[in-house]
């Protein structure tokens, strides 16, 4: 097997607890597979520090040899710069494989003005149906224009999004979901019996979210309220560890928060800025049944949106949410299965080294041809 030169730019990688959270959990796999990364693919990196649209014009002019280029900018440039930097890498390596890892958390992008200039541009959500990437939305994204559109929600200025150039649409895929590398290995090396068994957790419901300020409340503030309020009525007969923190306000500790999670039975996330958020990994790590609205029109991977299989969906609205709750407290045995069915997704993903399998897709090794696609994958 031929050797492939790969060049990764992106912030330095840290340890957990440090540096950008969501920036080293897309970056860790390639250090944690590297060798697979050599063995498999022939594939090594070189990495350099790049934070900024600026920082990453400045690597592509230093002629490094590179036969695929993956690219991971900071969220807060502009998308002029973004265009300006990669227009700079194409001129750069006009016969590399480039690839835009986007720093987003929605299914939207500032910065889908770069596709003319790349290969692929990866989304950790990324929505199921690429046609849905052609349609201007209210507030930028799927999920801001169907809460302001179908439900009411006052998105005001907010706008976390750009068009995507004609015919563009298809570059657009899904990458790895940010889970930081210390959960990962605590899912996968520790195992599920690390965790409390459902009989000996003592907390029915967890759901723990920020908020806003409350004299500037936004429209995810409002959702996220509106799942807190509807859980109260499920009433004085369980044990509901909830509350939506207000910025500024006494909040549980994180210390608190993650000791409620382990004991709790039901781990429930509304949406946030986008709609898979950092609870579904958290429910994995503490064997709690992960619940939240229906998200079958987006894709992830690992694959912990499998509904009734891996999660619990439930309507947008929350009218039925509270008897999700009750259904699956008092049927233990079918919530043992989703939480066991989703911590094996997460175990066979990294494991089974799957993300050595995407970069053989993005990248076009001969080892792809083998390997069905992730939107097949997970269809």
């Amino acid at each position: 097997m031929g050797s492939m030169r790969a060049l990764l730019l992106a912030p330095r990688f840290f340890g957990a607890g440090q540096g950008d959270g969501v920036a080293n959990s897309q970056i860790w796999p390639f250090y944690e597979y590297r060798r697979v990364l050599r063995r498999q693919l022939g594939m090594d990196f070189v990495h350099r520090n790049a934070n900024t649209f600026r920082d990453i014009e400045a690597a592509v002019k230093l002629g490094i040899p590179a036969d695929v280029l993956f690219v991971r900018p900071s969220w807060e440039e502009s998308p002029a710069a973004a265009e300006k930097a990669m227009r700079v890498a194409r001129e750069a390596y006009p016969q590399a494989k480039i690839v835009f890892i986007d720093p987003f958390d929605q299914t939207s992008s500032r910065f889908f003005g770069v596709l003319p200039y790349v290969d692929w541009l990866l989304k950790y959500i990324c929505l199921k149906d690429n046609a849905l990437y052609r349609e201007p939305y209210e507030g930028g994204s799927y999920l801001t224009h169907r809460l302001a559109r179908e439900f009411g929600y006052e998105v005001g200025n907010w706008h976390v999004g750009s068009p995507v150039p004609p015919g563009q649409e298809s570059k657009i895929v899904p990458g790895w979901f940010a889970i930081p590398r210390d959960v990962v290995f605590m899912i996968t090396r520790l195992g599920l019996p690390w965790a409390l068994p459902w009989r000996r957790k003592d907390i029915d419901v967890c759901c723990h979210v920020s908020v806003n300020a409350r004299d500037d409340m936004q429209w995810y503030g409002h959702l996220r309220k509106a799942s807190i309020d509807e859980l109260r009525k499920l009433g004085d007969g369980y044990k509901l560890s909830i509350n939506a923190d207000f910025i500024g306000e006494p909040r549980i500790s994180r210390k608190g928060y993650l000791d409620h999670m382990s004991r709790a039975r039901i781990a429930f996330s509304p949406f946030g800025w986008g709609e898979v958020t950092g609870r579904s990994f958290e429910a994995v790590r503490f064997g709690s049944l992960y619940m939240t609205p229906d998200c079958s029109h987006v894709v992830v991977d690992p694959d912990m949106i499998q509904p009734h299989k891996t999660y619990v969906p439930v309507k947008w609205d929350y009218s039925d949410l509270n008897d999700a709750c009750r259904h699956y407290l008092a049927h233990p045995e079918e919530a043992d299965t989703i939480i066991r069915n989703a911590r094996r997704v997460f175990v066979d993903y990294y494991r089974g080294s799957r993300f050595v399998d995407r970069i053989a897709e993005l990248v076009g090794s001969p080892r792809s041809e083998a390997l069905r696609s992730i939107r097949e994958r997970v269809a």
